[in-house]
């Protein structure tokens, strides 16, 4: 018999926010565009990392500044309110950082071909949070912001 397991979610401070809102996009790089997107989704949204792979243009309406999708875990049907800052940083990434491609989704691989993202090709962030005591799926999902942003990022040096 073993006692029940009190697990405590981390999560990003203050400050953690502060540094990821003070992203200048216009130094971003294709990839650091779409990945900084993906963040943004995440965190004002709360989508899972799965949902927000998955997220095609059918899914945005910009007219009414929402997403609708049906989650991948749950299969539940969900429309959420698109925060305004969230919907001009996925506009940019769609004019400026999105290679061509016919592909529906709206996150892509940016090296051909240019097809939709899937869960396993945004894990390598584990490979990164593991040493500090992050390594599950359920806390990239929580945690994906954590990586991407810290100080000398090679993903948002312009090439």
């Amino acid at each position: 018999m073993s006692a029940p397991r009190t697990v405590i979610v981390q999560t990003l401070s203050a400050e953690d926010m502060d540094y990821i809102w003070s992203v200048d996009i216009d130094t971003l790089s294709p990839v650091g565009l779409r990945d900084y997107a993906i963040v943004c989704v995440g965190l004002t949204m709360g989508f899972r990392v799965i949902d927000i792979v998955s997220l095609r243009f059918e899914n945005i309406n910009w007219k009414r500044r929402s997403i609708c999708l049906t989650q991948e875990k749950t299969g539940k049907n969900i429309a959420l309110p698109m925060p305004v800052k969230t919907g001009n940083i996925l506009f940019r990434y769609l004019r400026d950082g999105r290679p061509e491609s016919a592909d529906v989704h709206v996150f892509i691989k940016h090296k051909a071909p240019f097809k939709g993202l899937h869960r396993c090709e945004i894990q390598f962030i584990q490979n990164f949070l593991h040493p500090v005591g992050f390594g599950n799926v359920d806390q990239v999902d929580q945690l994906i912001a954590h990586w991407l942003f810290l100080p000398k990022n090679p993903l948002f040096c312009k090439k």
